[in-house]
């Protein structure tokens, strides 16, 4: 799935995101390196994309709680960024 916010014509996508996390040294910082390069399933053809969905399933398939609980974390920081990058962008567009 393709997201909205861009940087430097690059889509920021949660695998973008998260790849940026990895240096990070608390939960949130060990997911990414445990999901690194993970295959994510596709979905049906007749549902519309949905990324938090695709992760969430590659989470689970790795079986460890503690990735359940950061990823939950890593997605609520994902979400803030974006919104907060969104609304830079729109004040940026404004001037």
């Amino acid at each position: 799935m393709k997201e909205e916010s861009k940087e430097h014509g690059m889509q920021i996508t949660f695998r973008n995101w998260l790849a940026g996390q990895e240096e990070r040294q608390d939960n949130v910082g060990r997911l990414a390196n445990a999901l690194d390069g993970v295959k994510l399933l596709k979905s049906s053809r007749r549902r519309k994309p949905d990324e938090h969905l695709k992760w969430a399933n590659a989470v689970v398939r790795k079986g460890r709680q503690e990735y359940v609980q950061a990823f939950n974390r890593a997605w609520q920081e994902y979400q803030a960024w974006r919104e907060q990058r969104e609304a830079a962008e729109e004040l940026a567009a404004a001037d």
